[in-house]
């Protein structure tokens, strides 16, 4: 309440309260921008295009978007947190804007784009012709919600001189989303869509040339049988060794695993024993529900429901079983400790119901409903089915030959104690209504289904109140994970110190499949370094590690590193330097690109002197394939993607014109123009350009600012500099 006098008394706040998610971002160009960092200086948690990034105006974005974040949470759920992934989201989401924004404030700046004060007034007031900034129009409203200019003046005046910094900061917010109209505005209507341009689009869909074709893929041409020497992939890299594609940023490469540290056998016993002790106090309990309540640590108490363990379940829903053993409860007992997959704890009966469960096993013949003939055909065979298994009692076999139930292949078209109301209802009442033994054909959206009933009972399921807690782990059981993890650094440590270094990597994932566990490789980049799959504290000291003063590739992490709930285990491998790659790290990448040459010229060589269609394919044993192709065709039948078949196609040939065996990105072809279906004629292109402008402004103002940050020379130091080792 006192919140809400100040807000009467001091209107401004409203800024502040009711535009918090907009004010996400509001910061001073200047403090934007950190001054300029010279090769060897600190460059602090980053630069963009040598200037660098303040960090405070990144510790004000990071801190917003993770409050907003946690407004966002606790609307769902009151109890809510931020977890530590969302945490890194706000980090990450907090760097990519504020260095979009650098960059596009830099192309502001190179446009000469500028507000100017008549355009500032208006849009503040809304005056002059201009819509108010939507910052200020949803707080300065009349009595009947309306925008005010006169409040707005008014609140803007107050915020001046109550809290000037906070003035100067929507100023800016209002400066910049203009500045972003104008510059958004320059590059959409930049964009322009000719009567040409529209009218090879219309051909290029609507012309339809029919081919006749024969395709050979490369790959039938085993790779292991084409045979390249070092002489040529030496010579392959000297002239290909500059390709934009063999270019190569600086990194580091990290191979590690990860070793969990999981509740021990003495940790569960523990939780179990304590349980014991709070099952007494629960069968003793005036009030179940506020003992829940207390012990829970949650104002909501609902009832679990369990039911026998052979029940099918649905995971969905709130459910437990519960063992053979837990039978004839009565209300008011209390039961446990119980251990399940999901459930440690101790439960008091509060309901009991009988329910009916079915058990049947089936067969579906898949088909559409709304397709007459295909759904008719489906009853004929499922019908036929179920005649054999009436009289051969072959279900078993004819449940493997025909099911095309996607969910029932791995219980072999068996559900077992499902209740009812689980199935769709054609299937549910077959199950419940006909006797035990009976076999019949039952239709459903999903087709038609050879349903056998195999039995039903009636069985109890306890309403429960439940208490639990997860087993938590010790610090002996910490303890003794940590020297296991030092036990299996210092033997693979042993082991690999006997290869070469170039080897030991090759060397350390096998003794980790030795050790039962899985080898991952984190490449952590120079410009960037991060290790995603790992958490924050993971995270840093294996950065920490391979980027510390004196630690060289070849070295393990003498140390296990504790990341959540594991131990991580880290080998550092190699470090590669960003431009030409070294011949050895592209050498096979080259030598796939030779193979696939000679491959090319193996197959073409087949194809020569050869230009009739029919006689080719007779003599090479190849199916001739048949498609109609317009020019905007992505795929081609048997051969994919074949952008340069396309291009052949409609390159000039003329009907009846075949070509000469051509490479294509796969394989070899040889296509036949068989005639050719010209677009319906019109002088009308209107649709198609007002299509291809508004596709092309819409590229280009969802992808200006990746091109910006693609272009641009971005550093993320934030984790180097956190560490303090950059």
């Amino acid at each position: 309440m006192a919140l809400i006098g100040q807000i009467r008394e001091k209107s401004w706040l409203l800024l502040v309260v009711v535009g918090v998610a907009m004010l996400a971002f509001i910061l001073p160009w200047d403090q934007i921008f950190n001054g300029s960092a010279s090769r060897g200086e600190n460059i602090g948690i980053g630069t963009v295009n040598g200037e660098r990034v303040d960090a405070n105006a990144y510790e004000q974005y990071k801190n917003n978007i993770a409050q907003n974040m946690f407004n966002s949470k606790r609307q769902q759920d009151p109890n809510a947190s931020l977890t530590e992934n969302d945490l890194k989201n706000a980090e990450n989401q907090a760097w990519n804007a504020l260095v979009g924004k650098m960059l596009t404030i830099e192309q502001y700046e190179e446009l000469g784009l500028v507000v100017s004060p008549y355009e500032l007034d208006g849009i503040m007031y809304g005056r002059s012709g201009f819509e108010p900034s939507p910052l200020i129009r949803q707080v300065a409203v009349d009595s009947n919600g309306m925008f005010n200019s006169a409040r707005a003046q008014q609140i803007l005046d107050q915020l001046q001189m109550e809290d000037p910094a906070r003035y100067q900061a929507v100023v800016e917010e209002i400066k910049f989303t203009r500045l972003n109209e104008k510059y958004m505005s320059m590059l959409s209507y930049g964009v322009k869509a000719t009567s040409l341009e529209a009218k090879e689009d219309y051909e290029a869909g609507k012309t339809v040339k029919n081919v006749s074709f024969i395709f050979k893929r490369y790959s039938e041409i085993p790779s292991n049988e084409v045979e390249v020497s070092d002489e040529e992939l030496k010579a392959y890299y000297a002239e290909h060794k500059n390709d934009k594609k063999y270019e190569q940023q600086g990194m580091r490469k990290v191979s590690y695993f990860s070793v969990p540290v999981t509740p021990s056998e003495d940790d569960t016993i523990s939780a179990l024993n304590s349980m014991v002790q709070l099952k007494n106090s629960f069968e003793n309990a005036e009030n179940d529900t506020l003992f829940v309540q207390q012990y829970m640590q949650t104002p909501e108490v609902s009832t679990v429901k369990f039911y026998p363990e052979d029940s099918y379940l649905n995971p969905q829903q709130m459910q437990q079983t519960y063992p053979a053993e837990m039978t004839n409860l009565n209300v008011g007992d209390v039961v446990g400790p119980i251990s399940t997959a999901t459930f440690i704890g101790v439960a008091k009966v509060k309901e009991i119901e009988e329910q009916k469960q079915a058990h049947v096993r089936h067969i579906l013949i898949s088909a559409n409903k709304s397709d007459e003939d295909a759904y008719a055909a489906a009853k004929i065979k499922a019908d036929s089915i179920a005649n054999v298994i009436r009289t051969q009692n072959n279900y078993v076999e004819m449940e493997a030959q025909f099911n095309e139930d996607p969910g029932g292949k791995m219980n072999h078209g068996v559900y077992k104690n499902f209740p009812e109301g689980v199935m769709v209802t054609e299937f549910n009442d077959f199950a419940f209504n006909e006797p035990v033994g009976t076999i019949g054909v039952v239709g459903t959206t999903y087709g038609y289904h050879v349903v056998e009933v195999m039995g039903r009972r009636t069985v109890p399921v306890y309403g429960m109140f439940a208490v639990n807690r997860p087993v938590t782990v010790t610090s002996k059981t910490v303890s003794t994970r940590k020297t296991e993890a030092r036990s299996m650094i210092s033997e693979i440590n042993r082991v690999i110190a006997k290869f070469p270094v170039e080897e030991r990597t090759a060397a350390f994932d096998s003794m980790v499949r030795s050790l039962g566990y899985t080898s991952r490789l984190a490449n952590i980049l120079d410009k960037s370094p991060q290790v995603s799959a790992l958490g924050t504290q993971g995270e840093g000291q294996l950065i920490k590690f391979v980027y510390k003063e004196g630690n060289e590739p070849g070295m393990m992490n003498p140390f296990p590193v504790k990341d959540n709930d594991k131990y991580v285990i880290a080998y550092y491998g190699e470090r590669q330097e960003e431009g030409i790659a070294p011949f050895e790290a592209v050498k096979e990448r080259m030598r796939y690109e030779i193979v696939k040459e000679k491959q090319a010229e193996m197959l073409m060589a087949e194809f020569e002197g050869k230009t009739d269609l029919d006689v080719a394919a007779q003599e090479l044993g190849l199916k001739i394939e048949q498609q109609g192709i317009t020019f905007d065709a992505t795929s081609v039948t048997g051969a994919g993607n074949a952008p340069i078949f396309v291009g052949t196609v409609f390159s000039g040939l003329q009907d009846g014109q075949t070509t000469v065996a051509f490479e294509g990105k796969s394989g070899v072809f040889m296509v036949r123009v068989d005639n050719t279906v010209p677009a319906p004629e019109t002088t009308d292109f209107s649709t198609e350009r007002k299509s291809l402008q508004e596709t092309n402004r819409s590229n280009i103002t969802s992808r200006f600012q990746n091109a910006l940050i693609q272009k641009a020379d971005v550093v993320d130091n934030r984790k180097l500099n956190a560490l303090g080792l950059r």
